[in-house]
């Protein structure tokens, strides 16, 4: 546990500087720094971007490849976004994007995460949408859809 002198000194030698996503921790400060999401040391740098994301839910059924039996799922969707983007008018369009398949029979080029996944993404049609997820999360089932120039 840091005492009240260290983090006090911990505070006045602190600069956090963001720059084009680079976050330099000072060296020097006295301390062990532990940013979120990552075990890195004083004057180490973090690199990244910030994203935004927007989510709905929908269910629908498809059939089974190998007998043919009908059967449903439901899934969270989480669409998500450079930074900057208008996120109400990015919720209203996935919520419009997924209105067309809620409650349906999925055709066979649906029936997987990573399908669908794709499928939002393409919905979306601009280069603003970095990566869009698709979970069943009570089964522990997780897919991803990743922007590839980015």
């Amino acid at each position: 546990m840091a005492s009240h002198t260290a983090i006090l000194r911990l505070l006045r030698l602190c600069e956090v500087s963001h720059d084009a996503g680079r976050q330099q921790l000072p060296a020097g400060a006295g301390v062990d720094v532990w940013p979120v999401g990552g075990n890195l040391g004083v004057g180490e740098e973090v690199m990244g971007r910030c994203v935004i994301g927007v989510g709905g839910i929908v269910s629908a059924a498809h059939r089974d490849a190998t007998s043919g039996a009908l059967h449903g799922h439901t899934w969270e969707v989480t669409a998500w976004f450079r930074r900057g983007t208008d996120i109400t008018i990015r919720q209203c369009r996935l919520d419009s994007i997924l209105k067309q398949i809620d409650h349906t029979e999925l055709p066979c080029e649906l029936a997987w995460g990573e399908d669908i996944a794709e499928w939002v993404a393409r919905k979306f049609d601009d280069s603003s949408c970095v990566a869009v997820d698709v979970a069943r999360p009570l089964e522990r089932f997780y897919a991803r859809w990743e922007r590839a120039d980015d």
